[in-house]
């Protein structure tokens, strides 16, 4: 069975356009932020210490078991119970706009997909759109749409909090498998929210638009006990219609 073949490409521009006769899709379309790690630059990304911490994170480049580029987050020394440790794009800190690129508005599609694991088991992690930053990761946050895992479990939940209130309450949509990857997505589209984990459909959330929040990536990891702790993220991807 012979495949099927477009030899002018595809394209979704109509044919009066400046693309129109360029053989793949107008990248134009959607914002895209995507992070494969295959390189670090030190001006990507805000790396800090949360509270309560003993030593300094660290953010490293290392070739993953796949052969790709794995970015290695955490604290490799010194490290003690309620440590945290957070990472979010550069220039994305408390009370700027700088980095904040994404908001729930009704008819732009909003996608977010990560893929890591962690190397201690009960450690927590807490990944996804903040409004403000890194200084919110781990708080009880105004604004949220994020994945997390709370320390001392290996239970995974999404949380969504709009204006104070709690849209979606921690809903447990999957659990962590100590040193194995995991991908971790959501779809946001006219008032839902389609969860994704290793590629399925596990749960769709009623989420309403929030147009005037802006959103940025941000993740931490926080540990429970008096061990090194380690997370890999393969990649990062934030993408959403203009």
């Amino acid at each position: 069975m012979s495949s099927t073949r477009f030899p002018k490409g595809l394209t979704n521009v109509d044919g009066d356009n400046v693309l129109g006769n360029m053989k793949s899709p107008d990248p134009s379309k959607t914002f895209t932020f995507w992070d494969d790690f295959v390189k670090v630059r030190a001006n990507d990304w805000n790396v800090t210490n949360g509270t309560n911490t003993t030593g300094a994170p660290t953010y490293l480049l290392e070739v993953g078991n796949d052969g790709y580029g794995t970015c290695v987050f955490g604290q490799s020394a010194g490290t003690s119970a309620d440590d945290e440790y957070q990472m979010a794009w550069s220039g994305q800190t408390s009370g700027t706009d700088a980095k904040q690129i994404v908001s729930l508005t009704n008819t732009k599609r909003t996608f977010f997909k990560m893929r890591f694991k962690i190397d201690v088991a009960g450690h927590g992690v807490n990944f996804g759109l903040f409004p403000a930053g890194s200084a919110e990761v781990w708080q009880v946050n105004n604004d949220e749409v994020s994945f997390l895992s709370p320390p001392g479990s290996l239970d995974l939940k999404v949380r969504v909090r709009q204006n104070g209130g709690a849209v979606v309450n921690d809903v447990l949509v999957g659990s962590l498998v100590n040193d194995q990857n995991i991908e971790c997505a959501f779809e946001w589209h006219n008032g839902k929210l389609r969860v994704f984990v290793d590629g399925s459909h596990v749960n769709t959330f009623d989420v309403p638009e929030d147009p005037t929040q802006r959103y940025g990536f941000a993740n931490a990891v926080k540990a429970t006990t008096a061990t090194d702790y380690e997370q890999r993220i393969d990649y990062v991807l934030v993408a959403q219609d203009r």
